[in-house]
C-alpha cells in the first residue's frame, strides 16, 4: 500500500518518452529511479550502509571524477548579464511574434508565475495564460557533435555566365579517387554570461559551446526549458544542461531566467548544486551544472518505504540541508521551493540543494509573489495575490515575506520524511471559503497547534518541527537557530556513539 494519500499525483507536464529518469534540477516530479552513474561528492557520511539498510539499491555505474578543487580566484569574464541577453530579448521571435522582452529582461523584478509555482494538485485558476502549443523538443535538436552539416560548395564571384555557371558546379572527383570532403562551417559565436569562481580545473576554457558536450538523454521537458544529461568532450565530465529556449519564454518570465543565473553562478557551497557556467548559444541560454548521480530525496523516500528514521532525517538530510539554507540566508537569498524534489544526492550521498528558478534576493527587492509548491508554502506566501507584471504589488510592504518562509518549509520537509505525507496546516485564506462547513472545521484543525504526531515521534522532532511551523514569522527560528536544536545535536551525540 503507498503510504501517500489518495490523489497526489507524482508528475505532471513530464516527458513519457523517457520514464524513470530522475528530476536533475527542475521543478517536475519523475517516476521513481534507481540510482545510477555518479559524480564526485565533497563529503561522505560514515557508517552511511547502516543509515540506508532499508533501502536496497541497484549495482552502481562507476565514473565517479572524485573532488573537484575550487579555484576562488579565478576571474569571472562575464559582461553584465542584461547587456548580453538585450540582443536577444530584442528579437521578435523571443516571446512570440512582435513581443519585445527588453524591459522584462533589464528588470530584477519579482515573478508573476511561472509553472514551478503550480500546486502538486493543478489548480486551473492559478494558471498563467497558456502559450500557443509547440513542437516538442527533444535531445535530437541540440547540436550533434558527431555529424558536423556539410557547407555548401562556393560559387564563382566573376567571369562569363558560362565560366559562373560551371564554376559553381560542385568540383568533380578524378575516376578511382575520393572526393575531397566538404569544408566544416565554424559554429556559430556564443556569448559567456557567467562563471563560476570555483570552476573545476578539467572545465576551465575561455569559450563555451553545446558543440563541447554530447548529450546522452533528456531528464525533463518543460513548456521553456529541458534539461540533459551530457558529458563533456574535453574533460568526460557528466554534467546537467538546463536550456532555455527563448522562443518560448513568456515575456513575464524573462526576467526570472536572468536572475537565476545572477544568483546561482556566485554560490560556492559543498551542499548546494554547482552552476559550472551560462552562456547564450543563438536563440538558447544554456546552463551547464553539477550532475546529480543519486537522483532526489522524493524518489529516495519512496523507495525506503515513504518514511524514514529520526536518525536519518537528521544525518542525511536536515543537518547538511540547514547548512547549505544558512548559507543562503546569510547572502539574503531566499530560495522559495523546499521540497524532496529539489533535494539531490551525489554518488557519494553528498546532499546538493537545487533549482534556484523562483529564489530571490531580498537584498536587492521586494518579496511578494505566491511562489513555490503550494503544500510548503508559509502562511504569508499564500496570502499574496496572484500577478500579471512582475512589477506587480511590489511596493505594497504589507504582503512582504522573509526568509522565514523556508523555515516554514524545512518543518514540512522534517514532518513529510518522519510520517510520510505533508502536514496540513494552511487554513483557508479567504473569508468566505471559512463560511463554509468544510472551510469552518479547516480554520479550526488546519493549524500546528492542531497538528497530529505518531506516539513513536520523539519530543525532541516535535517540537523542531513545531517551532519551524509557528504561524507568525517572527516566531520562527532561523536555520542556524535550528541547526544548533537539541534534536539534532542530540541525534549526532548518538550517532557518533554507535
Amino acid at each position: 500500500m503507498s503510504p501517500f494519500p489518495p490523489g497526489r499525483p507524482l508528475a505532471f507536464g513530464l516527458d513519457n518518452s523517457d520514464p524513470g529518469t530522475p528530476d536533475v534540477a527542475c521543478n517536475m516530479r519523475l517516476p521513481a529511479t534507481p540510482p545510477s552513474a555518479g559524480l564526485h561528492a565533497s563529503s561522505s557520511l560514515p557508517h552511511l550502509p547502516t543509515l540506508l539498510s532499508p533501502f536496497k539499491s541497484s549495482p552502481l555505474r562507476h565514473d565517479s571524477l572524485g573532488q573537484s578543487p575550487a579555484h576562488p580566484s579565478y576571474p569571472n569574464p562575464l559582461s553584465p548579464l542584461a547587456t548580453a541577453l538585450s540582443p536577444v530579448m530584442r528579437s521578435p521571435s523571443a516571446g512570440g511574434p512582435g513581443s519585445s522582452l527588453a524591459s522584462a529582461a533589464s528588470q530584477p523584478l519579482d515573478s508573476f508565475r511561472s509553472e514551478r509555482d503550480l500546486p502538486r494538485h493543478r489548480d486551473v485558476s492559478d494558471m498563467p495564460t497558456p502559450a500557443p502549443a509547440t513542437r516538442a523538443i527533444s535531445a535530437a535538436s541540440l547540436p550533434d557533435t558527431s555529424s558536423p552539416a556539410a557547407a555548401s560548395p562556393p560559387t564563382a564571384a566573376h567571369g562569363s555566365s558560362l565560366s559562373a555557371a560551371v564554376a559553381s558546379q560542385p568540383p568533380q572527383a578524378a575516376p578511382g579517387v575520393a572526393p575531397a570532403p566538404a569544408p566544416v562551417p565554424a559554429p556559430p559565436p556564443t556569448t559567456l554570461l557567467a562563471l563560476n569562481p570555483a570552476l573545476p580545473g578539467p572545465l576551465r576554457r575561455r569559450t563555451w559551446s553545446l558543440e563541447d558536450f554530447n548529450v546522452v538523454k533528456r531528464l525533463y521537458k518543460g513548456s521553456t526549458s529541458s534539461v540533459y544529461k551530457a558529458v563533456d568532450i574535453r574533460s568526460g565530465m557528466p554534467v546537467a544542461l538546463k536550456v532555455y529556449f527563448l522562443s518560448k519564454v513568456p515575456r513575464n518570465v524573462v526576467h526570472m531566467v536572468k536572475r537565476e543565473i545572477e544568483l546561482h553562478h556566485q554560490l560556492v557551497h559543498p551542499n548546494i548544486i554547482q552552476l559550472y557556467a551560462a552562456f547564450l548559444d543563438a536563440d538558447r541560454i544554456v546552463l551547464v551544472q553539477e550532475y546529480a548521480a543519486r537522483g532526489d530525496l522524493f524518489h529516495l523516500l519512496r523507495q525506503m518505504g515513504g518514511r524514514m528514521s529520526e536518525q536519518q532525517v537528521t544525518e542525511l538530510v536536515m543537518r547538511p540541508f540547514l547548512d547549505a539554507l544558512s548559507y543562503l540566508h546569510a547572502r539574503g537569498i531566499c530560495h522559495r521551493d523546499i521540497k524532496p524534489e529539489n533535494v539531490l544526492y551525489t554518488e557519494r550521498w553528498s546532499l546538493k540543494l537545487a533549482d534556484f528558478g523562483v529564489s530571490i534576493n531580498l537584498n536587492d527587492e521586494r518579496a511578494v509573489t505566491r511562489a513555490g509548491t503550494l503544500d510548503y508554502m508559509a502562511p504569508e506566501v499564500t496570502r499574496c495575490p496572484l500577478k500579471a507584471e512582475p512589477s506587480d504589488n511590489k511596493h505594497d510592504p504589507s504582503l512582504a515575506y522573509t526568509s522565514a518562509v523556508d523555515v516554514w518549509a524545512a518543518g514540512v520537509l522534517t514532518y513529510e520524511l518522519l510520517v510520510g505525507f505533508t502536514p496540513v496546516v494552511a487554513p483557508p485564506q479567504h473569508h468566505a471559503a471559512m463560511q463554509t462547513p468544510v472551510g469552518a472545521f479547516m480554520a479550526a484543525q488546519a493549524t500546528p497547534k492542531a497538528l497530529h504526531f505518531p506516539t513513536s515521534m520523539s519530543a525532541g522532532a516535535r517540537t523542531f518541527i513545531l517551532g519551524a511551523l509557528a504561524e507568525d514569522p517572527g516566531d520562527r527560528p532561523t536555520t542556524k537557530e535550528l541547526a544548533r536544536h537539541p534534536w539534532l545535536a542530540g541525534a549526532a551525540a548518538a550517532f557518533a556513539q554507535a
